[in-house]
């Protein structure tokens, strides 16, 4: 008796499951566009999951890595390097500026950014080198090694149009306190950023009037670092906060810290900030103190590869976002 009734039930929701399929299948055939709206929102479906496992699914750069699909979230990307704790100066009471003179010991200061960072280093830097033809004539390469440290910061964000200005573009007059090797170009810093990053403006300073230049995307300015009238007038002529600011202008202690006094401000929310060669004997005694006092906690120090130079140290500041003010 049970199996005579499990039967007729098979039978009944086989010809019910049929009569529901016969009139789908009229149904889409009176209504085509339901069939394209479907296979559409499944090919998104199946797109935004690859991407999803694979986000830096477009072709690749040239610089080692694969560009960012455009359904990125554009705003998040610098955060990325610096989550956790954001406490850098409680961190740091228990850290030695010196520990950077260890050849095993690469980053020091936010542990979230440099947790990061040594990985890479331990890595081998997978993109150590790419980013040196770029800057062929600059000492940011062959000299110091900071190539592959700005490639590993800005890759994400390098798409995107930003204001970016660096300060110290190469004077080899004998009149001014920090000269440039002959062996380097004027300007090849700035060409540099100007190719790696493509959609965005490039600004220059120098103290000596002799090297400002004028290229496409480029503009330069006079400046003396130590003259905060003359840093106010730089950026009244720039007119917008920056993005990016790198130093690599006087490399003294003191035209570093006040450069920092004055122009951190012009930072937007989420940029940079960086200081180039910075000497390991001076992270602790000053560089730590005029940013403590500033209240900036979001920084870390990079040693490159470049263990001949006691100077080749980056102070990479990131301006925390709003919320996080």
């Amino acid at each position: 008796m049970n199996r005579a009734t499990d039967r007729v039930t098979y039978i009944v929701l086989v010809v019910i499951a049929i009569l529901i399929a016969s009139k789908l299948l009229v149904y889409l055939q009176a209504n085509p566009d339901v069939v394209r709206l479907t296979f559409s929102l499944s090919r998104l479906d199946k797109g935004l999951v690859q991407r999803e496992q694979n986000p830096l699914s477009s072709l690749d750069d040239g610089f080692g890595h694969r560009e960012q699909s455009p359904l990125s979230n554009m705003g998040k990307k610098t955060k990325t390097l610096w989550q956790g704790d954001h406490n850098t100066a409680e961190y740091l009471n228990h850290v030695q500026c010196s520990d950077l003179q260890k050849e095993e010991l690469f980053c020091i200061g936010h542990p979230g950014f440099c947790a990061k960072m040594n990985e890479y280093t331990r890595q081998g830097r997978p993109n150590d080198g790419k980013l040196c033809r770029l800057f062929n004539g600059s000492d940011k390469c062959e000299l110091h090694k900071y190539a592959d440290v700005y490639d590993f910061i800005f890759r994400d964000i390098r798409h995107e149009e930003m204001e970016v200005l660096e300060i110290g573009i190469g004077s080899q007059s004998l009149q001014f306190t920090f000269t440039m090797s002959s062996k380097f170009t004027i300007g090849a810093s700035q060409r540099a950023w100007r190719d790696y990053f493509p959609k965005s403006q490039i600004y220059a300073a120098d103290i000596d009037p002799d090297v400002l230049f004028e290229e496409e995307r480029i503009k330069s300015f006079y400046v003396d670092i130590l003259k905060n009238k003359t840093l106010n007038e730089m950026i009244v002529k720039i007119g917008s906060k920056l993005d990016i600011l790198v130093d690599d202008s006087l490399h003294s202690v003191e035209g570093q810290n006040n450069l920092i006094s004055v122009a951190y401000e012009w930072i937007k929310p989420g940029g940079y900030y960086v200081v180039e060669d910075v000497v390991i004997d001076t992270i602790c005694t000053e560089m730590i103190k005029t940013l403590l006092k500033k209240g900036i906690n979001d920084f870390a120090y990079v040693k490159t590869a470049d263990t001949h130079h006691k100077d080749s140290v980056l102070q990479i500041i990131r301006k925390p976002d709003h919320h996080l003010n």
